[in-house]
């Protein structure tokens, strides 16, 4: 017998390959892709409106330029003379002439049109509403009507049994013989020589023909009355059951006294009242939680605690369709998918399976094409919930449908498990069959109603109802202009639109540090560990001006970038004037977050390789957004008694109290780029995307982690070493409540996206524009801190940074307020002392900006 492990197994395979993910199984993250393609297919979409962006539309590069002659789908025709004109006008009307004149004029629709450059508005679909769908149960075994076929009642592969001449049943050897019950034979030549045996056999097979059998028998054989009919009555009882198909059919018939091969049951029918399962009637009993006190998320859904147990029960009754379709689609899925490999092994490109699977395959299609299954959908079961009666028909004035009046007061959440309390099945003629106990409780719920890991195991017979609104709910992140959190972010290439990105980060885990740039992707400064002390200070980009020892308030125009600074920087302060200070500064603990999560982030994405700051560095862009759980409300789409609109909106203030959790970021998905956020502009506690970052977290910094002196090819000196810094909290789940906004800063990975999880909803990802990133990405570079070196105060002559573009410059203080730039001549072999007695600084090596003039030796 196969274990549950591998029933498991077998029916993730089957719905990867019904769902189309079957070739992507195998990809790092083809399983949770699987696993989410499951977790949406629990829903049902309904829109939610349109927004409108502004796009660049044609060839921007493009000039307009006055159209040439005309040009013509044939050959090319000159334009008409004036005398040519002067003689038709002599023959023809003037509408005529002018007719002619438009025709010859007119631009050709197939003709290359150069669109000179023009943006327009561009229209893209809303975030969608979405509800639970609805439940399918499938029954096997309900052996459905021949006249339905795919029943494998007389031959596994429903064809028709044929036979060859001589191959006819002429009789019962030692009994009867089919000619002795005729009067003469066929006499006529228009009728071939096989009539004959069939009309023999016609008579020896007649199971109404028992009596005139016996009598013949005894006569021609001498047997007694009493045995003859006795065998006779057995071969007739034989045949029945031989159309049945019982288990001991085929022993039996090997004991027949037929002389011949027996036709196919088809050529002689019983007549009996069809069975044609019509309906299922259902009893559903929901065992539900008042709330989600004992419920937490996992990693698509949320997972009950061992001893949560439902507060209440809720009978629903129904009546169901029931449809064979569900095997039937997936064996055509199955065929679909073999003619595929077949056209690929004709085109010669090779297909993805060998010919042995291609062989089971097709094997298999046939036998679910053929299984006795039917499937029924639980209707109803969302609006009756809802207080509904699914039953109700309401028309308008014009006869057209319209919602009917709720009859009770809503529940708006649906969580706990389920049990069939009753189960009946209903032909098409009224007969009834109602499914025992022991079926019921022998239900084998799908994957995704199942128990799931981590929680309790169900009793026999219960179905798993993860967490649900009833109501239409959706999950918005919304990105936000970074200016002004009270526009949303836009794409509009007229006007530049609002951009989301705050600023940039640019780790250094050489210096421990961490760069910060503005959206345009020019530097600000840095947060960095002083020499002396090791606390972390801030200090402004070299070649900016500004006093020494300014805040980055005052030199770091975004409030949201300046605020995230300065709570690192006083976080600081309050950990070292703690009675135990953090075994590392907060600085640390963001850049080791950090340098983890980006371990499981494709390093580039769709940003590509184009922008040389993706390759020196992995530049994090800081962006606001804001995480809104909206719930559509039905107070208002009826005319309801001031009780029955108290009570329904009672039901909705208390789910408005219920704190759902949403979680940000993904570590199972490649292409996820979050590496932790801020929630409502708190920049004292910084959130990562999993547990697990701050556990599994690799040592980085100065002379450690990859840096450090004992990491080698082994691994060693890479051990995890767990973060401990309060500044990092170890839930990353944040509380949403039915119509609150959330208000978040992102740190992410330009070229990833950022998905949304929530159990309730469908998990969803954004992603950032283009537009937004591509022209900071192009300025980004990092300066890099030396000295004390000795330098020629004339001409600065040292190593330039690998990997910079040529152009370098090196960047000190010449006094408190203002900074020096001198262009960098790369030093050589060659052993030269300088004129002028070189002198000892400290600076900075740095790339030229791309829009910086040459500098001319000044400040």
């Amino acid at each position: 017998s196969r274990t549950p492990d591998a029933s498991a197994a077998s029916e993730r395979l089957l719905t990867a390959f019904a769902y189309g993910a079957i070739d992507t199984l195998g990809d790092p993250d083809g399983v949770v892709r699987l696993d989410e393609e499951l977790h949406v297919r629990g829903f049902a979409s309904q829109p939610g409106g349109l927004t409108s962006e502004r796009v660049r539309a044609g060839d921007p590069l493009a000039v307009p330029e006055a159209p040439e002659a005309p040009p013509a789908r044939g050959p090319k025709r000159a334009a008409p003379k004036r005398r040519e004109a002067r003689m038709v006008l002599d023959r023809r009307s003037y509408d005529d002439v002018l007719q002619q004149f438009a025709e010859q004029t007119r631009p050709d629709p197939l003709a290359e049109v150069v669109d000179a450059p023009r943006t327009e508005p561009v229209d893209r679909a809303g975030p969608r509403f979405f509800v639970p769908e609805t439940p399918v149960l499938t029954l096997q075994g309900i052996a459905r009507s021949l006249r339905h076929g795919y029943d494998g009642r007389y031959d596994p592969d429903e064809r028709v049994a044929c036979r060859l001449s001589g191959d006819t049943v002429g009789g019962y050897a030692g009994l009867v013989k089919g000619i002795d019950m005729l009067e003469k034979r066929i006499e006529h030549g228009g009728m071939p020589p096989e009539a004959q045996p069939l009309l023999e056999e016609a008579v020896v097979t007649d199971p109404f023909f028992v009596e005139q059998l016996t009598a013949t028998a005894v006569e021609k054989s001498g047997a007694s009355a009493k045995a003859a009919k006795a065998r006779l009555e057995a071969e007739r009882r034989l045949n029945l059951r031989a159309q049945k198909v019982e288990t001991d059919a085929p022993r039996l018939l090997a004991a027949s006294l037929k002389e011949g091969v027996d036709p196919s049951p088809l050529a002689v029918t019983i007549w009996r009242q069809a069975w044609v399962p019509m309906f299922l009637e259902w009893e559903l009993v929901l065992e539900l939680h008042a709330s989600l006190r004992r419920w937490s998320l996992g990693e698509l859904d949320y997972v009950p605690a061992a001893d949560a147990a439902p507060a209440d029960t809720v009978t629903l009754r129904g009546r169901s369709l029931l449809t064979p379709t569900g095997a039937k689609t997936f064996a055509s899925q199955v065929t679909q998918f073999l003619d595929t490999e077949h056209k690929l092994d004709l085109a010669g490109q090779g297909g993805l399976i060998d010919d042995a699977t291609e062989e089971l395959l097709r094997t298999l299609a046939t036998a679910i094409d053929g299984a006795d299954v039917a499937g029924a959908t639980l209707e109803g079961v969302r609006q009756m919930l809802m207080g509904y009666d699914p039953r109700a028909r309401v028309f308008d004035p014009g006869g057209n449908p319209i919602p009917p009046p709720p009859i009770g007061p809503p529940r708006l959440l649906r969580a706990g498990r389920a049990r069939f309390s009753k189960l009946r099945v209903v032909d098409s003629f009224g007969r009834w069959l109602d499914l025992p106990q022991a079926k019921l409780d022998a239900v084998l719920p799908a994957e995704s109603l199942r128990a799931p890991q981590g929680a309790a195991p169900l009793p026999p017979g219960r179905i798993h109802l993860a967490p649900r609104l009833m109501q239409p709910v959706r999950l918005t992140l919304t990105l936000l202009d970074a200016a002004d959190d009270a526009e949303p972010a836009t794409v509009d290439q007229e006007t530049g639109g609002r951009n989301p990105v705050a600023g940039w980060l640019l780790p250094d885990h050489v210096d421990g540090a961490l760069e910060l740039f503005d959206q345009a992707g020019d530097p600000l400064g840095q947060l960095r560990h002083d020499a002396l002390s090791g606390g972390v200070g801030w200090e402004g980009a070299p070649g900016r001006p500004g006093a020494v020892g300014a805040a980055p308030a005052e030199t770091v125009p975004n409030p949201h970038l300046a605020r995230l600074a300065t709570g690192l920087v006083l976080r600081d302060v309050n950990d070292r004037a703690a009675p135990q200070p953090p075994a590392e500064s907060p600085l640390s603990a963001l850049l080791r977050v950090v340098d983890t999560t980006l371990l499981t982030v494709d390093p580039f994405g769709h940003g590509g390789t184009e922008h040389f700051s993706l390759l020196v560095g992995r530049p994090i862009a800081v962006v606001r957004a804001e995480l809104r759980l909206e719930v559509e409300s039905d107070l208002d789409a009826h005319e309801l008694s001031p009780e029955a609109r108290a009570a329904r909106a009672a039901e909705y203030e208390r789910l408005a109290q219920q704190l759902f959790e949403v979680r940000l970021g993904a570590l199972t998905r490649y292409d996820d780029g979050l590496l932790g956020y801020f929630v409502d502009d708190d920049y004292s506690v910084f959130r990562p995307v999993h547990p697990v970052v701050l556990d599994q977290a690799r040592p980085s910094g100065p002379y450690a982690g990859f840096l450090s002196g004992s990491a080698n090819g082994s691994g060693n000196g890479l051990e995890p070493v767990p973060i401990e810094q309060p500044y990092v909290r170890p839930d990353p789940t944040v509380d949403a409540r039915p119509g609150q906004t959330v208000r978040l800063t992102l740190l992410m990975d330009p070229g990833g996206r950022v998905h949304v999880t929530a159990g309730v909803v469908p998990r969803k990802e954004i992603t950032l524009m283009r537009d937004w990133t591509t022209h900071a990405l192009g300025r980004i570079a990092p300066s890099f801190r030396a000295g004390p070196v000795l330098v020629d105060p004339a001409r600065v002559s040292i190593p330039k940074a690998i990997g910079l573009a040529p152009d370098q410059l090196w960047t000190r203080r010449d006094s408190p307020t203002t900074w020096r730039d001198d262009p960098i001549v790369a030093a050589t072999g060659e052993a030269e002392l300088p004129d002028r007695s070189p002198v000892a600084q400290e600076g900075y090596l740095r790339a030229r900006p791309p829009e910086d003039a040459p500098p001319s030796g000044g400040a």
